[in-house]
């Protein structure tokens, strides 16, 4: 059974925002890393409505930060909460979340 992630791009003031909603997993991860792949700048990852996050999950996100640090570009991640919250924490990337 595939993995249901639903992603939504959005605009705002110069940040690009991905509203994220479902699961972030194996199966599920290579759709985000496609849609980070494809933007550059300031990016907002909003992960309120993302149930789980597994180390795929993370990873892609790893690689996107360094990608978009070397174009002079961040990453951020807003409201991550439950147990995708403290995935992030356990690896050491909770500077990136943004309340």
């Amino acid at each position: 059974m595939d993995t249901v992630l639903e992603l939504v791009v959005e605009r705002h003031d110069g940040t690009n925002i991905i509203r994220a909603a479902g699961e972030i997993d194996m199966a599920s991860a290579p759709r985000l890393r496609e849609c980070l792949s494809l933007l550059s700048g300031s990016i907002v990852v909003d992960l309120h409505a993302v149930s789980f996050l597994d180390s795929t999950g993370i990873g892609v996100l790893i690689d996107a930060d360094n990608r978009l640090r070397e174009d002079g570009g961040d990453l951020r991640l807003y409201q991550p909460r439950g147990i995708v919250r403290t995935a992030i924490e356990v690896v050491g990337l909770g500077h990136w979340i943004d309340d």
